[in-house]
């Protein structure tokens, strides 16, 4: 169902603070009801960009009177609390680096904190979990070194088993990866595992000291980093939904590689796993919506790509971050939650088949039937 007038209206205001708040920028000074900043507010939690907004709503040159003193103190002590919990994962972040250095294991981190540390305010961006990646050549000896070094124990998720293993160290979720997505076309599994294999090599990793934890943090090169945030984001949006702070990653991504990304190497790799379409649809967002300067896009555009911002951005404001509202089902179990699910994958399959044909193609085909069965075997037991 399209917004309202007045719902878009609330949209423009929300994307306004974040332009300003993800690239420092002052913008006119304005008055706030507590209407206003509670609907700004609903909507930054829903698509994890709270920081961000706070940082806005907060700066001083920006002159943004709020009606309510307790808004006040709400920013005050949000903005402490995120800060706090990115203080808290780079001080996990710290130990893994040191640990996987010291027993020589390779590996990458993705995402996450690797990110904020490229943000004009690291602070600002709401931080999830800590996702690495560890070669399959090295994984069962990452595993073992954890689990004993840490005494941690790992989850199986049987939704997400076939790609990482995930576990809790000082409160903090991790996520180690053997493989960094898994795709419905056997022909884009095959290309993309290329990728990051190519991009693991010793000579092509990017490792400098992360202004966050004063350690070198191993990072995909910037062509494969780029192309595996937007494919994550992708993925999320196609299948249930995504939020903004996923859109913001990649902004950030576009503007921090604009000087030294292979543009050319960029373009082959997303044409090669039949994803370009979609990026520059992408794109339109960044820059329409979030103020990523256009000439810092790697791919051109035109209106024809604009055609389809409307449509995903539905999606964004109706499902939120990885799709987890606007659903009946929260629980991810039982037959009423498989049926919703497969619902919602369906509509977003017809939208998103002209920009993905292969993938999409593939998951109608065989990842579908593949859960369903996987579904009915699970409610016989």
């Amino acid at each position: 169902m399209n917004a309202d007038s007045r719902e878009l209206r609330g949209r423009g205001i929300l994307f306004k603070l974040l332009r300003s708040g993800l690239w420092d920028r002052v913008i006119q000074p304005a008055d706030l009801s507590h209407q206003h900043y509670a609907y700004l507010k609903h909507h930054a939690s829903k698509q994890t960009v709270e920081g961000i907004l706070d940082y806005a709503l907060a700066k001083p040159e920006n002159h943004i009177r709020l009606a309510e003193r307790e808004d006040v103190f709400d920013i005050i002590a949000k903005s402490r609390q995120i800060a706090h919990e990115n203080a808290r994962l780079n001080g996990v972040l710290s130990e893994l680096c040191s640990l996987l250095h010291t027993n020589n294991i390779p590996f990458v981190i993705v995402k996450g904190q690797t990110i904020a540390g490229l943000m004009a305010h690291p602070e600002t961006r709401t931080p999830g979990d800590i996702d690495f990646y560890i070669p399959p050549t090295h994984f069962q000896q990452a595993q073992e070194l954890i689990a004993r070094e840490w005494q941690v124990e790992y989850e199986h998720d049987e939704e997400e088993g076939e790609q990482h293993l995930a576990f809790t160290h000082n409160g903090v979720i991790l996520e180690m990866h053997f493989r960094l997505l898994a795709f419905a076309s056997k022909k884009n599994q095959r290309i993309f595992d290329e990728i990051i294999e190519g991009g693991m090599a010793m000579e092509n990793l990017t490792s400098n000291p992360s202004p966050l934890t004063h350690k070198d943090i191993p990072t995909l090169p910037p062509e494969s980093n780029l192309l595996y945030t937007f494919l994550h984001l992708y993925h999320h949006l196609v299948e249930l939904g995504c939020g903004l702070r996923q859109f913001c990653d990649v902004a950030v991504l576009c503007h921090a590689y604009c000087q030294h990304l292979d543009k050319q190497l960029f373009a082959r790799m997303l044409r090669d796993l039949d994803f370009d379409k979609a990026f520059r649809v992408v794109e339109t967002i960044l820059v329409d919506h979030l103020g990523l300067p256009a000439e810092e896009c790697p791919l051109p555009y035109d209106n024809n790509d604009r055609k389809h911002a409307d449509d995903i951005l539905e999606i964004v404001f109706q499902r939120g971050n990885f799709g987890k509202y606007g659903r009946k089902t929260a629980v991810r179990s039982g037959t009423n939650y498989y049926i919703e699910q497969t619902s919602i994958k369906l509509s977003h399959y017809r939208l998103f088949y002209r920009l993905s044909p292969r993938e999409v193609r593939a998951s109608l085909l065989l990842g579908i039937p593949k859960k369903i069965f996987h579904a009915w075997g699970r409610s016989r037991k």
